[in-house]
């Protein structure tokens, strides 16, 4: 486990490396993006990453996704009840608009319900 420990406006990021795998849990601000590409390249090596958490979806936790999409064929799993949300971009109830912040659009590839538990390197 990794923590990449982030300035304002970004979330710090987790990153879990297992033989089972990669994943790194939220991905930071817009701005950050290229620094948060830079910092999971660095620590991965070789690797790819496998996957992308997103906790939630303030901006500060979920822009840096479509940069580390683009970069690694990865999955993302975002919480459930912000499935429709992300999936029509709607920047409303993703409370983007509201605060003056953008986010690119990225996909997900699953959800999360409340409680679940997940096992990212080695860990639950």
């Amino acid at each position: 486990m990794t923590v990449f420990e982030r300035g304002w406006l970004s979330s710090n990021n987790v990153l879990f490396a297992s033989d089972e795998g990669t994943a790194i849990v939220d991905t930071g601000y817009a701005s950050h993006a290229p620094q948060t590409l830079t910092l999971v390249q660095r620590t991965v090596g070789a690797r790819k990453l496998d996957l992308i958490v997103n906790t939630h979806l303030h901006s500060d936790h979920c822009d840096g996704n479509a940069l580390l999409q683009q970069t690694w064929p990865c999955d993302t799993l975002i919480p459930a009840s912000e499935a429709s949300a992300v999936h029509d971009l709607d920047e409303d109830a993703l409370t983007f608009r509201a605060t003056g912040q953008r986010c690119e659009r990225f996909g997900f590839t699953g959800t999360i319900e409340s409680g679940a538990t997940l096992a990212l390197g080695g860990f639950s």
